[in-house]
């Protein structure tokens, strides 16, 4: 059903002609009509998961944390390298983004799904913070656990108001049921997303690395390369505004290639 060369279409079609459980379902009705949209105007400080093959096998859903009062040059302090992250940075984001993670109430549901629902969510508080990708100001963190059914993940980008400042709420998307591609391989992409913020468009590309890989660099079709941050088998790279990737580069520790992929259709052509 997954295929690497990934498209709406394709997905959409794959959804309705097979089976669901009444999560899914519900799920899908709620989340998934925005989510795949890949729309470049979404509330401010939600992040969709907008590009995540799942829409057979998985929850989706966007959420919003506390407004973050960022002035419109918050990206400006973007660099294609990630910024050093310090323990106390990590641990704030931690926090905040725990204090964040997806909820809803749940009380209209029947029993079943309501039970279903609880259980995802239980599984979205637990998990654990595996990459911090900060840039100047602005920093997403990725909570991530690779699950038998697909990659479980919550992300959270955070903004500090000043330089060198502690970051503040922000807000986040999660999936559950992520599909790797390739699904095989020292570098596999699982997720891509593009939002707005208060600071502007920005776009992310999520993946799992196996332990060999120290590096990972993300061209893209303009603006230039971007160099992710790797840790704990995961990588993230995000950069301001609409630019997507085009090819992915994973590295070893001499500097050897590794792994080259390309972005699985997840270009974001479709909301333009």
């Amino acid at each position: 059903m997954h295929s690497t060369n990934w498209s709406f279409e394709q997905v959409l079609s794959d959804a309705l002609a097979e089976p669901m459980t009444a999560l899914q379902r519900s799920s899908l009705d709620r989340r998934m009509a925005p989510s795949l949209a890949q729309t470049r105007h979404a509330p401010r400080w939600r992040l969709a998961l907008a590009v995540v093959p799942i829409v057979a096998v998985a929850s989706v859903a966007v959420w919003a944390g506390a407004t973050i009062l960022s002035p419109p040059s918050a990206f400006a302090t973007w660099t294609a390298v990630p910024t050093p992250v310090d323990p106390a940075f990590a641990e704030q984001m931690e926090r905040n983004c725990a204090t964040n993670r997806p909820a809803e109430d749940l009380s209209s549901f029947d029993p079943q799904t309501r039970a279903e629902m609880e259980a995802q969510q239980e599984i979205f508080r637990k998990l654990p913070l595996v990459v911090v990708d900060r840039r100047g100001r602005a920093a997403i963190a990725l909570f991530a656990e690779r699950r038998p059914e697909g990659q479980a993940v919550v992300t959270c980008m955070t903004i500090a108001e000043e330089d060198g400042g502690s970051p503040v709420n922000g807000g986040g998307g999660s999936a559950t049921g992520a599909l790797e591609s390739p699904p095989d391989g020292p570098l596999r992409l699982f997720s891509a997303l593009r939002d707005q913020s208060d600071a502007g468009i920005y776009t992310a590309y999520v993946g799992h690395v196996d332990p060999d890989v120290v590096q990972v660099t993300v061209e893209r079709n303009s603006g230039g390369s971007v160099i992710a941050s790797v840790a704990n088998g995961y990588f993230v790279a995000w950069w301001p505004g609409d630019s997507y990737a085009t090819t992915l580069v994973a590295y070893g520790e001499g500097g050897q290639i590794l792994a080259e992929i390309g972005n699985n259709g997840w270009d974001f052509r479709m909301a333009e």
